[in-house]
């Protein structure tokens, strides 16, 4: 529309279509974007469940989000971490039986599917990428199948640091059989702690770590100790920050 109130010639006489996928749509809704263009909502059954779809459309009738409507309640990004040689992903669906595929791209590069995701029981879809470069920009998003149309959701980008960083791998392997070897990284040298907690929180085993590099390293923190079997978890402290991981016992 324009600002004399008349329809933009761009436009053609009978509309641009938002959404093209099969089934029927209702209860639309058009809200100004704030640029010149709109956001139109509307409910949509293509997945066999009634979501709640939106799409923008510009002042000359181009859509910018994903083609036939996107859907903010099917899923959406809960985490994502990128450490030196490892990105951690999690997405959150209420939908238990819901399969995605999970894309990456590089800049410059296209979009490649990686794995096939399904929901943890928490909800979770969960995914550790390690095959990155440190400096290196990569960006990751899910497809969802509605019918024979594809939705992409949860785009996320992370730049892998170069650096050392402070992380815990805990036991390898967990559960232990018998010694406590941990794995873990330092961000830098100086003193650090490892610690074995039980379930109630008190300390069962410390470790004072002095004169340590920064980098990676694995110790016996359960040299010479008996313990009982059981959950415990272990934690890694330097210079005020703490990182935690679970840890079983068996025997």
């Amino acid at each position: 529309m324009l600002a004399s109130g008349a329809v933009d010639p761009a436009w053609p006489a009978d509309g641009f279509a938002l959404c093209a996928a099969a089934g029927d749509r209702g209860d639309p809704t058009i809200v100004a974007d704030g640029a010149g263009g709109a956001i139109v909502t509307w409910e949509d059954p293509r997945s066999g469940t009634s979501y709640l779809y939106a799409a923008r459309v510009t002042l000359t009738g181009s859509t910018t989000w994903t083609p036939d409507g996107v859907t903010a309640t099917l899923l959406s990004l809960a985490s994502a971490e990128a450490e030196p040689g490892a990105v951690r992903l999690a997405w959150y669906t209420s939908e238990g039986a819901l399969e995605a595929t999970l894309y990456r791209q590089e800049e410059g590069a296209a979009w490649v599917a990686l794995a096939t995701l399904v929901p943890d029981g928490t909800g979770r879809l969960r995914y550790v990428d390690q095959a990155v470069t440190a400096g290196r920009r990569y960006g990751y998003r899910l497809g969802v199948l509605a019918g024979a149309d594809e939705t992409y959701l949860g785009e996320v980008w992370l730049t892998i640091p170069s650096g050392a960083s402070l992380s815990l791998e805990g036991l390898r392997p967990n559960p232990a059989p018998r010694d406590l070897v941990v794995a873990f990284s330092l961000a830098e040298a100086g003193e650090a702690t490892l610690e074995l907690l039980d379930v109630a929180g008190r300390r069962v085993i410390a470790r004072r770590l002095a004169g340590v590099t920064a980098g990676n390293h694995v110790i016996n923190l359960g040299a010479g100790t008996v313990l009982a079997p059981g959950m415990y978890v272990a934690r890694l402290t330097q210079d005020g920050r703490s990182i935690t991981r679970k840890a079983v016992v068996a025997r």
